[in-house]
Formats: structure tokens, C-alpha cells, sequence
């Protein structure tokens, strides 16, 4: 098989409408979005998820991440989200207020979209979840995927095995060392044709 033959095998199609002109311009939202990256063998391994063939941008290869929903400003998540505070996650993003309802829809997101629950249990060790666990929290899941406002029951439920607080410390601990780690991810994305240089 040619090199030629061999790219047309891994084209995907993504489906996406035309943004007509005469239609006044979509009001941007609030959006989170995160990299889930770790150590390969020889090269940095980042883990993204394909878009739904009928969605818009369907087929289309994206880190887990959307918008944020009026939950995630909740007091009562910010009071289980230990090691950060508002005020210093607003201070991070360059806002006034309500920084850390991003770092709770990172958590949501990719929780709600993928399965993966970014958490460690008290002893720092990435929290596996038994069978009974998984259960409760594939059943917290779909709640969530039909639109159910359930993140703070969740929370809830979690208190239970560890505090979510560390959950949402787990990603605030990498933000200092973003510049470094994200031109080391882009370099691999380019290798990956996933990315393109600007000239």
C-alpha cells in the first residue's frame, strides 16, 4: 500500500454546517475544555474523544469540554473543591469571580462525556473504582448525559470513598508548569497532523 493509499485510509469525514451570513452572530459562552495527557513509552499520549456522526463537527477528534452550566458556579461545589478557592482560580484565569466554576465543568465534562473521572484517593493514588462503585457512578452518568443537574449529589455520594475536593486540586496543581507542558503537547500534535504551525 503507497503512502498515498495509506493516508485516504485514515480521512474521516466531519460533518459541519455553514454559518449563514446574514444571521446575527452567536453570543460566545463561558467554555471549558481539558488535555488528558500522560507518559508514553516514547513519546507524550493524549487522550481525546470523536464527536457524534450527527452533531455538528460530527466524526471530528476533540479533548472532553463544553460549556458551562449554571451548576458549576454552585456554592455548595465550591465548598467540596479542596486546595483551590475561588478567588485564586479567577486570579489564574485573569478574571474577577467565578474562575473555579471552570475547573468543576472540567471535572463535569469530561466525567459526562467520556467516563473518565479525573480523582485520587487521600493516599494521592489514582481513585479505581470496585464494581459497586463503578455501578453507582455509571448510574450518576446517564443522569447526567439526560441533562439531570445531579454534580452535587454526585459529590455527595463521593464523599463517601474520598473528598472530590482533591478531584478538582489534581488539575489546579498542574497550571504553573501550562506553558512548558502545552509546547510539548503541541509539538506532538504536529507530529500527529493534529495541529498546524502558524506562520
Amino acid at each position: 500500500m503507497s503512502d498515498k493509499d495509506s493516508n485516504k485510509e485514515h480521512q474521516y469525514k466531519i460533518n459541519h454546517s455553514i454559518a449563514d451570513p446574514n444571521q446575527e452572530a452567536a453570543t460566545p459562552v463561558p467554555a471549558a475544555t481539558v488535555l488528558l495527557v500522560r507518559e508514553g513509552k516514547t513519546t507524550p499520549e493524549v487522550f481525546m474523544i470523536q464527536r457524534a456522526a450527527k452533531t455538528n463537527f460530527g466524526g471530528a477528534w476533540v479533548f472532553p469540554g463544553g460549556k458551562l452550566d449554571q451548576e458549576d458556579y454552585q456554592e455548595s461545589l465550591y465548598d467540596k473543591c479542596g486546595g483551590l478557592n475561588d478567588q485564586k482560580a479567577s486570579e489564574i484565569l485573569g478574571i474577577e469571580s467565578s474562575g473555579l466554576g471552570y475547573w468543576v465543568a472540567c471535572i463535569r465534562e469530561c466525567f459526562e462525556e467520556c467516563g473518565v473521572l479525573l480523582a485520587y484517593t487521600e493516599d494521592k493514588k489514582l481513585f479505581n473504582p470496585d464494581v459497586e462503585q463503578q455501578k453507582i457512578l455509571d448510574s450518576y452518568r446517564d443522569k447526567l448525559n439526560n441533562g439531570e443537574h445531579v454534580l452535587n449529589e454526585l459529590c455527595e455520594e463521593f464523599n463517601q470513598w474520598k473528598n472530590v475536593g482533591t478531584t478538582l486540586d489534581f488539575l489546579s496543581r498542574f497550571h504553573r508548569n501550562i506553558k512548558k507542558q502545552s509546547t510539548m503537547v503541541a509539538r506532538e500534535l504536529r507530529a500527529l497532523g493534529l495541529l498546524q504551525r502558524k506562520h
